[in-house]
Parts: structure tokens; sequence; C-alpha cells
């Protein structure tokens, strides 16, 4: 069974409902060219995003197509490895949608920026006091000034983390993202 797939402006997506015993089922553009297939051998669903500016399609499949329903899907970005290293190439290679303004692409990559952050501060926290330290801490183990070298350095990481984290949030630019750089500290603050 063959059946044309017109996407009206408006709308981004469609899903077919293959029915009866399909072996095999493809999505074609206006070229023939295969976009996706389907090698469910029972009855399913089939939801295809369409590319921007195709809108005409093919479907192919041995079962029955069911029906044919048009959405207009909400497409987030999807980020993997946001670092302060990589920002221009997150910023240039993720597939963003719809979405066209740079503040709206920012509203993505902060919280993925406060991750890193937060990840490497705990991460580097942990390499000055492991956890088995806090832990003897909690216990009693250590004297008053040991406590207070501890307290004071992990204070200064949640302090600095927050620093951090405001500069991001409040960062209206990429470049305004890329200058902000992490001041951890890289031993032990000794009590006052």
């Amino acid at each position: 069974m063959k059946k044309k797939v017109q996407v009206n402006k408006g709308y981004n997506a469609f899903t077919l409902q293959v029915g009866g015993n399909p072996n095999c089922t493809k999505i074609l553009d206006n070229n023939g060219r295969l976009l996706r297939s389907s090698l469910a051998k029972e009855p399913h669903y089939l939801t295809h995003i369409c590319e921007s500016g195709n809108y005409e399609y093919e479907v192919e499949t041995d079962g029955e197509i069911l029906d044919i329903k048009l959405e207009k899907l909400e497409l987030r970005p999807a980020l993997f490895s946001v670092t302060p290293s990589n920002l221009d190439d997150v910023y240039a290679n993720t597939e963003w949608y719809d979405i066209t303004e740079e503040s709206n692409k920012l509203d993505y990559i902060k919280p993925a920026l406060i991750d890193y952050f937060s990840n490497l501060s705990f991460q580097i926290r942990g390499q000055l006091v492991p956890e088995y330290k806090l832990q003897n801490a909690v216990l009693g183990v250590y004297d008053e000034k040991t406590l207070a070298s501890y307290r004071a350095t992990i204070q200064r990481f949640r302090d600095e983390f927050y620093r951090i984290k405001e500069a991001i949030e409040s960062a209206k630019t990429l470049e305004e993202l890329k200058s902000v750089k992490a001041d951890f500290p890289t031993e032990i603050i000794p009590a006052k």
C-alpha cells in the first residue's frame, strides 16, 4: 500500500497507524529518497519529524495504513557534554529546530553548563575532602581546627559554585557564557 502525505504549514510531524501484518514500512521524501523505515511485524505507530522545507512524503507498507495524523510537536534540542571549552561547537552544531533567537538557545545551554560546574565542584571537592573524611567529621573523629578547615573549604566551594551559577544565569550572549571561569579551591583552606 502506498499513500502520499501532505504536511501543511503549521505542522512539523506526522504519525502513521500501521495495521495488518506489516513486514516493512517506509517513509520517503518526494524524490523517492528513503528517510525512515520500520521492520515491526505487528500493528504499530510510526512518527516522522519533517525536514525543514519538505512537506510532501510518500509512505509504503505491506501492511495497512489505518490513519495518518498531522502533528505540531514541541521539539527540544538535545545537548550532550556541554563544557566551557565546547560552547562554540554546541551552539553551532545543535539541531535547534524552530529556535532562532540567541537568548532562547542560551536558555537551553545554561542549565547544562550549570550542571557541568556543579559536577566539577563535587569532583574537585572530593579530591580535597573525600567522602570518608566527611563521614569521619560527622563521627567526631577530627579536632575542631580540622573541622573548621573542612567547613571553610566546603563553604568556599559553595560560594564559588553560586557565583558561577549567577554569572551563567545572567549571561545574555554566548560570549558572556564563555567568559565564565571557575576558581574552586585547590587546597584545604586553613581555619581562622
